[in-house]
């Protein structure tokens, strides 16, 4: 029976820092690239701990990450300034020529471009 006992400090630890390193975690995952899949464990990571004391501070970082400002948006992508247009000079127009085989080789007609 005393086997199935856990100290005190483990179960402390079980019910209030285990589910604050989870929800680091998965900010983290959330911050390299699973968006998506980050947001959704969120979601149920912090329907399962509702009654967490950070609960509330898990609800507003979520929404924060899923919903940001609009300020951020606008730090983002700034408006672009218009710059002076490049000139590009026109390439010379290739044109090929037309040359009847020779009457030894009777191939058909072929394209044979310009080299230069």
């Amino acid at each position: 029976m005393k086997k199935n006992l856990k100290p005190p400090a483990y179960n402390k630890f079980i019910e209030i820092e285990k589910p604050k390193l989870i929800w680091k975690m998965e900010m983290d995952v959330y911050t390299a690239g699973d968006e998506y899949g980050a947001a959704s464990r969120m979601l149920t990571h912090l329907s399962r701990n509702i009654s967490h004391n950070s609960a509330p501070d898990w609800a507003k970082e979520l929404t924060e990450l899923i919903d940001p400002p609009a300020e951020e948006y606008l730090a983002d992508s700034p408006t672009p300034v218009p710059g002076p247009v490049p000139q590009v000079s026109p390439s010379p127009t290739l044109k090929p020529t037309v040359t009847s085989p020779s009457p030894s080789t009777n191939k058909g007609s072929y394209i044979e471009l310009p080299l230069n």
